[in-house]
C-alpha cells in the first residue's frame, strides 16, 4: 500500500477563506483501493472550540488546572458526543459535512515515522509544537488522547494516540484504548476528518465567490454554498444535473444565471427565468473563467 500527502499552509483558527489549510490530504493507493480524505493537521484547539461555544452563547467547562488562557493548546474535557455536536455545527457552518476519523482513517494519518512527543506531566503542548509525521500531521503520538468513531462491544468508543500524562517511552502510534463516549478527561481531543468529496465542493465554491467577488465588486450581498449562488437574495442552485447555468454574453458584457422559478401574477403558471447581471467590460477575461468553472463543474462531486 503507498499512501501520500499534500500540505497547506499553517492557520491555527479556521476561517472560510483558508478552511484546506487546516487539513493534510491522505491517499491511499493499492490494487484494490483508490482514495482520498482530507484529515485535521492539528487537535481542535482551545481557541476553535472557544469561537464555537460563543457562536452558541455558551461558557467554556471547567477548565483544567493550567487554565483555558493558552488558545493554541488542544481542546480537552470533551466528551465524543460533545466532539460530534462541534463537528454538526461546524458542517452548518460550511455546508459541508465535517466528521470524527474513524480508527482506521486516524491510524492511516499516523503512519509510521511520528516521533514521540516529549511528555510533560503539567499541560500538553500546543497544537504545532511539535514534530510533524511525514505526512505533515501534528499531535498524533502522545499530545493528547483523540477520539475515533470507532465503536468497541456496542458501547465504547476508541481512542488513539496516548496523552502528555505517559511517559515518552511508553508512547507509540499504536497506543489505543476505550472509552465511554459521555466521558470528558483532562487528556482526551480529537481532531477533524473532512471526505474527499465534501473538500473538492467545498474548494469549488471557494473558487467559485473568489471570481464573483472581483466580477461584481459592488454587490455586498454575494454568498457561495457547494449548492448554489446566492446574489441580493437571489439564488441559483446547480447539483448532479450536467447543463449551463452560466451564459456569457461577450457583446454585452453581461452574465445569465440559469434558473429562477417565476409564477404569474394569477398564480398559475410557473416558468423559469435567467437573472442578468452586468459586468465591467475590464473584467471579461474573469468572467469567461466563471463561465468555464461553473458550466465544466465535476457532477460527481454532488452525488451521494
Amino acid at each position: 500500500m503507498s499512501i501520500f500527502f499534500i500540505c497547506f499552509s499553517t492557520v491555527i483558527t479556521a476561517q472560510e477563506e483558508n478552511l484546506a489549510s487546516h487539513f493534510v490530504e491522505i491517499k491511499v493507493l493499492n490494487d484494490t483501493l483508490n482514495f482520498s480524505y482530507y484529515i485535521g493537521k492539528y487537535e481542535v484547539s482551545v481557541a476553535d472550540y472557544k469561537f464555537y461555544l460563543d457562536a452558541l452563547g455558551q461558557s467554556m467547562p471547567e477548565p483544567p488546572e493550567y487554565g483555558w488562557e493558552n488558545d493554541n493548546l488542544p481542546m480537552i474535557g470533551v466528551s465524543y458526543d460533545e466532539a460530534q455536536s462541534y463537528c454538526n455545527w461546524l458542517s452548518d457552518v460550511y455546508q459541508i459535512s465535517f466528521k470524527i476519523p474513524t480508527e482506521e482513517q486516524w491510524a492511516l494519518a499516523a503512519g509510521t515515522k511520528q516521533e514521540n512527543i516529549k511528555s510533560n506531566s503539567e499541560r500538553p503542548q500546543c497544537i504545532n509544537c511539535m514534530v510533524p509525521n511525514q505526512f505533515g500531521v501534528y499531535g498524533l503520538n502522545g499530545n493528547v488522547w483523540e477520539w475515533t468513531s470507532t465503536t468497541k462491544d456496542n458501547e465504547f468508543q476508541i481512542i488513539r494516540g496516548g496523552s502528555y500524562l505517559e511517559s515518552s517511552n511508553e508512547l507509540n502510534v499504536n497506543k489505543s484504548s476505550a472509552l465511554s463516549p459521555s466521558l470528558q478527561l483532562s487528556d482526551v481531543g480529537f481532531r477533524l476528518l473532512v471526505e474527499e468529496n465534501e473538500m473538492r465542493k467545498h474548494l469549488f465554491s471557494k473558487e467559485v465567490k473568489e471570481l464573483l467577488n472581483k466580477l461584481f465588486p459592488e454587490y455586498t450581498n454575494i454568498r457561495v454554498e457547494p449548492y448554489g449562488i446566492f446574489i441580493d437574495d437571489i439564488e441559483m442552485f446547480w447539483g448532479e444535473d450536467e447543463f449551463q447555468i452560466v451564459y456569457l454574453n461577450e457583446a454585452e458584457f453581461n452574465l445569465a444565471f440559469c434558473c429562477i422559478d417565476e409564477i404569474s401574477e394569477d398564480a398559475e403558471i410557473i416558468s423559469k427565468k435567467a437573472i442578468v447581471y452586468d459586468f465591467d467590460k475590464h473584467h471579461l477575461s474573469i468572467a469567461k473563467q466563471l463561465e468555464q468553472v461553473i458550466n465544466k463543474r465535476d457532477v460527481s462531486i454532488f452525488r451521494n
